[in-house]
């Protein structure tokens, strides 16, 4: 998943083999491409194991609307401007598949944005709906 934590988008990244697979940007090899919520696309390639590289575009049909940026695991002294930390969430499928997964890091952005907080904000997660409740009974009484 694909989640600009600034602009609040996201979007499933797909390899090439799947379906849904964007034509990748001209001197762009991607090796991940993603829809997201805003109705722009974003392609990722790796640089090295520090530095991922990104093609944004607003409008995934036009060139016009396009940057790149590059985003590191730990800030770079020679790029002040662009400081992103990422991770990667790997889960099996059982877990959680495609649509489960923009909950689970809009969560966890949540979470990391309050703990981040200097005046100690509280992180506002939406409730556990009463069908987990039933579930965790399940499993673990």
């Amino acid at each position: 998943v694909y989640v600009d934590p600034q602009k609040r988008h996201a979007g499933t990244l797909v390899a090439p083999q799947d379906a849904s697979w964007l034509a990748t940007p001209v001197a762009f090899p991607a090796l991940f491409s993603a829809r997201l919520s805003d109705g722009g696309a974003v392609w990722l390639r790796w640089e090295h194991a520090e530095k991922i590289a990104v093609h944004y575009r607003s409008d995934p049909r036009s060139s016009a609307s396009s940057s790149q940026f590059a985003i590191y695991r730990r800030p770079q002294v020679r790029d002040q401007r662009e400081r992103i930390s990422f991770f990667v969430l790997r889960c099996f499928h059982a877990f959680a598949d495609g649509y489960s997964y923009q909950p689970l890091v809009g969560d966890l952005f949540d979470l990391y944005a309050a703990g981040v907080d200097e005046r100690g904000r509280e992180a506002r997660l939406p409730p556990v709906p009463e069908v987990f409740d039933v579930l965790e009974r399940r499993l673990f009484d």
